[in-house]
């Protein structure tokens, strides 16, 4: 479970869709970047 070792600042960061929402973001970042 890397997904949710990329950004778990928030205590509900264990769910499905905000792990689906962190890994879009973080990857979009990466695109940005």
């Amino acid at each position: 479970m890397k997904a949710i070792k990329i950004k778990s600042a928030s205590p509900c960061a264990t769910t499905t869709k905000q792990i689906k929402e962190e890994r879009i973001h973080s990857f979009l970042l990466l695109i940005m970047a």
